[in-house]
Order: structure tokens, then sequence, then C-alpha cells
């Protein structure tokens, strides 16, 4: 019989496990392949840059982000995100965190993701590193294909420490126990519930959030 975990250790993806953002590659290389029309990467590329303008709500941006997936076949999907995780993900890994992971794995942590990103690459991610669980973005599928909905809401902002909290709950962790490894000042709902908010190269105003509430600051620039 396995050892109880004792103790709940969650990473962000994008621009903390990775040093770069996921889901603009997957984008990229959608369009590539053809899985994706011209009308709608240049709409991807604007919703890009309302996003960080900060010029619409970020919830609503995020989510007609993801309509450029409908009618795609959901192994297909798979099979070009397994792709840009070889081809481009795997050498974006943060060298640290091979670290990371093997303290908390000695000390018995339930080690997992908590990200925006989408489950075509979390759970994949998650799996190279054995971890245990993933806490993320899912689009809904029926009969093989992707509808451009989200399944819920997409797991970002308010909403992660909402889906933290409930598993939390359901799985007898505390969350003054817990870990929480982040870029972005939009994981700041998480980074102050928590009771280990680490900041792995985080933009200017986490930044100024961790210093001034002493929060750990990880230089792992890469």
């Amino acid at each position: 019989m396995k050892a109880p975990k004792t103790y709940l250790v969650l990473f962000d993806l994008d621009r903390t496990i990775l040093s770069t953002n996921s889901g603009n590659i997957l984008v990229r290389e959608a369009y590539k392949h053809k899985l994706m029309t011209s009308r709608e990467f240049m709409k991807a590329a604007y919703l890009g840059l309302c996003y960080r303008l900060e010029v619409r709500d970020t919830m609503m941006i995020l989510e007609e982000m993801a309509e450029w997936m409908e009618g795609i076949a959901e192994k297909e999907l798979q099979a070009l995100a397994d792709q840009v995780i070889k081809r481009y993900l795997i050498n974006k890994i943060r060298p640290e965190i091979e670290d990371e992971l093997k303290m908390h794995k000695e000390r018995g942590a339930h080690i997992g993701i908590l990200s925006a990103a989408l489950a075509v690459i979390c759970h994949p991610i998650a799996s190279k590193f054995e971890m245990d669980e993933v806490i993320c973005s899912d689009m809904e599928v029926i009969d093989g294909k992707y509808t451009g909905k989200v399944v819920g809401k997409l797991c970002f902002g308010e909403q992660k420490i909402i889906s933290l909290k409930k598993f939390c709950q359901e799985n007898d962790f505390k969350l003054d126990e817990t870990y929480y490894y982040a870029d972005s000042i939009s994981d700041s709902p998480v980074l102050e519930a928590v009771g280990y908010p680490i900041c792995v190269e985080p933009d200017r105003r986490l930044t100024a959030m961790a210093k001034k509430k002493g929060w750990t600051i990880a230089d792992w620039a890469y």
C-alpha cells in the first residue's frame, strides 16, 4: 500500500515549466498544417494583441481564441500537440524544474499542473515528469470532434483558485501547505491563497507584488 501524499505542489505550464507559451506555438503549427484558415489565424493574432494590451475582457478573449478548434478531429489535434511538444516544447523546459520535482517527490508530495493551457499539451507534459495531477482547460468533444467550446470554464485567473479549492476539498489537501509555481499577475489569486507562492521569472506586475508580500522569486532565466 502506497503512503498517502503529504502535501500538494502545483506548477503553471506556460512561462513556468516552459520558458515559452505553448498556445502560441500550437496555433502557429495548426495554421501551418492547414487546421486553421488564414482568417482564423489573423483573428487569433488580433485576439493575442487584445490580450497583451488588456483592452477586452480576458476570459472572453481566451474563449474566442479556442473557437478555431471547431470541427477538428480529437485524434488529429492530439497528434499535432504531440508533435509540437516533441519539436518545440521539450527544449523549452526550464532545467531547474527537474531539481524542484526531485525535492518534492522525495518529500512525498502530490505533484501536478494547474494551468490555463489546453489538456492536449498539459497531460503529455505531466506524464513526462510522472506527475500525479492535471488541472487545466479542456475543450468539448462530440462524436470525436471539437466543438470549439470550453468544458466548464477556462482554468484562468479567478477560475484557477476555484478549481484549486475544489480539488483540495475533495482530496483533503490544505491550501496553507500547498506550493504554487507561476509567472504571471493573472496567477495572483492562487499565489495569495497558497502557503508557499513561488514566482518564476515573474512579469513586471507580479514582481512588484512578490517583493511587496515577501514571496519567493525564482531566477530561472532560460
